[in-house]
């Protein structure tokens, strides 16, 4: 039986017998040393790519397997060679230009070492949910690296588990969180405990109720550990739940900073959302911040202002033991806000970019961005604006102004203002996943040859992606280099704009301030609209007991019957008005479209 190697080297030994049979002993000769590279270039590209995870997914059809077309694709020698038709003498410069190709398409390859130590993205903490703003009474469905997982609050703490019941492998989080605080599979009624062990069944006997606890089948699946930091519930990456696992979580802090721990900063509250595009897209647009004033033009900047800056990479300011963090400043630091003394954006993996930006009177703003790989084609944000005040004690410039905004208005009124900032680069993320998935499953293209990058503003982003290179996967399936499990579902196909700009299953539902709102929303529309059409009426009536009046009667009480009747329709418009607002903020909690060519 040969393997794929050597099939590729019988192949190009009897395409060479074949062609040498018809060309000249100097083409021949030419031919055989590119048929000789050909096999070497192969195992080379084959060992990249099982480290890239290209063996992921299904094969090719010409059963060489993934790497095999992988290597098809980026090899020209190989393609070269499989052609049966007679060629012609080429020219020493021809193949010297070819050489040289064949040499900078390995270069490009090199550029990604598989030498280099990988990130550990398993051996994480991720954060998944807000604690205030989750509704504790009910389990709570949720994705990490492609795994299915069920949350569930005791009363006390929080716990993660596999998100299928080890009896018929019901989904948990479809059960019931009980009064005690375990978790009932609510096909059969078992019943869990934090640890996953069953602590129920009620169909058992005494005795199979014993051995059934004695059994580890009956418990839930990976259990993982889980924390609350500053109302952050961070969930660990790996799944085998053993206490080798639960060692290493104690022992790893999660990614959070300073100024949330302390009372040196105004943290605005907290915020999460599922996003309709993959982890990598969403840190990529948070490396770039030269596409604020364009892409935010309105609420952030003006699309007239942008202009050129560029980076200046932060070596000190990174971890030197492990290297994975990334942190450049923009030179200048005024470029994307005039005030600025300096900007920075610091990706510390696998999910915070922090975005700080220090302001002439002393104080900072800081952006905190979590972003969690939930499953392929999705992600949750889950983020917050701290803002430390200048010298003088007054509130700097940047989110200064809307951490006194958020003080005094509703949680949801601030989340409706984010969907508008998250949906002006949404429209253009989720698109941009699946335009780069196309490309790479039609052309074999990466974003190396795919995207063109010519300025130094794309400097972050190009680090970033390297990064990618150097510590992500790759497969087709998924169309992202984030290392998911195999049980996570490939790409989904492209979202209409009613799919995209959906706000209550991707927020507002799992939002406890917002699903409030919405209701209470509801019933202020509700209540509006019959008080403005009741005021209405009784205006009316007024108004026509005052012309009904008898002629004698005093001119006074006339005109006090037309006053009142006349501020009851004041008022009934009024309550129209609130009733209208009431609805349309409503409607911004459900479906929030937004075109940029309307954003004039």
């Amino acid at each position: 039986t040969l393997s794929p190697l050597n099939l590729c080297q019988f192949v190009g030994l009897d395409c060479t017998i074949m062609m040498m049979s018809t060309m000249s002993a100097r083409s021949a000769a030419v031919h055989l040393v590119s048929v000789r590279r050909a096999p070497q270039k192969t195992t080379m590209m084959m060992r990249r790519n099982r480290q890239r995870g290209y063996s992921r997914g299904g094969g090719c059809a010409n059963g060489l397997g993934q790497w095999g077309a992988a290597a098809a694709r980026r090899t020209k020698t190989a393609r070269f060679v499989a052609t049966t038709t007679t060629t012609t003498t080429t020219s020493k410069e021809e193949e010297d230009q070819k050489e040289k190709s064949n040499q900078e398409d390995e270069e490009e390859c090199d550029d990604v070492s598989p030498e280099l130590a990988r990130f550990n993205w398993t051996a994480q903490w991720y954060p998944l949910l807000v604690d205030n703003l989750t509704d504790k009474s009910r389990p709570q469905r949720m994705y990490l690296l492609g795994v299915q997982l069920v949350m569930w609050h005791d009363g006390k703490d929080w716990h993660a588990a596999e998100d299928v019941c080890p009896h018929r492998l019901a989904p948990m989080s479809e059960g019931r969180v009980e009064a005690d605080g375990t978790l009932m599979c609510s096909y059969h009624g078992w019943r869990f405990d934090g640890d996953g062990k069953v602590l129920d069944i009620p169909q058992a006997t005494s005795e199979e109720m014993e051995r059934a606890r004695q059994n580890e089948r009956s418990c839930l699946r990976g259990v993982r550990p889980v924390q609350t930091i500053h109302n952050v519930v961070w969930v660990w990456g790996e799944r085998d739940g053993d206490a080798d696992a639960f060692l290493r979580a104690s022992n790893t802090p999660a990614k959070t900073f300073d100024e949330l721990l302390t009372t040196t900063g105004h943290a605005d509250g907290w915020s999460m959302r599922d996003l309709p595009y993959g982890w990598e897209y969403f840190m990529e647009n948070v490396s770039d911040s030269s596409h604020v004033p364009v892409s935010h033009h309105g609420i952030v900047g003006n699309r007239d202002d942008a202009k050129p800056f560029r980076w200046i990479e932060d070596k000190e300011a990174c971890d030197p033991d492990k290297n994975f963090d990334l942190k450049f400043k923009i030179d200048p630091p005024g470029a994307v806000e005039a005030e600025n003394v300096e900007a920075s954006h610091h990706f510390l993996p696998p999910c915070l970019m922090r975005i700080e930006t220090v302001k002439s009177g002393g104080g900072k703003s800081l952006l905190a961005l979590y972003c969690t790989p939930t499953k392929p084609g999705h992600s949750r944000l889950i983020g917050t604006t701290v803002t430390c005040p200048n010298d003088d004690g007054t509130m700097p410039g940047g989110f200064g102004p809307m951490a006194k905004m958020a003080s005094i208005v509703p949680t949801f009124f601030m989340h409706i203002f984010g969907t508008a900032f998250i949906n002006q680069d949404g429209v253009f993320l989720h698109h941009q996943e699946q335009n780069m998935a196309e490309q790479y499953r039609l052309r074999g293209e990466d974003w190396h040859k795919s995207c063109y990058l010519p300025t130094k503003v794309d400097k972050m982003n190009v680090a970033f992606r390297r990064w990618m290179d150097k510590h992500g996967a790759k497969s087709e399936d998924v169309g992202s280099r984030v290392p998911y499990e195999p049980e996570a579902p490939p790409l989904p196909p492209r979202m209409s704009d009613e799919e995209l700009f959906d706000v209550y299953n991707s927020h507002t539902k799992n939002c406890t301030a917002c699903s409030a709102a919405s209701k209470n929303l509801a019933k202020a529309r509700i209540t509006f609209y019959i008080a403005s059409a009741a005021l209405a009426i009784a205006g009316a009536a007024v108004w026509a007991v005052a012309a009904s009046s008898s002629p004698h009667s005093a001119a006074s009480a006339f005109y006090k019957k037309c006053t009142f009747g006349s501020v009851l329709w004041i008022f009934s418009a009024l309550s129209a008005f609130i009733g209208t607002v009431a609805a349309n903020l409503r409607e911004k909690l459900h479906y929030f479209p937004y075109s940029h060519q309307d954003n004039n």
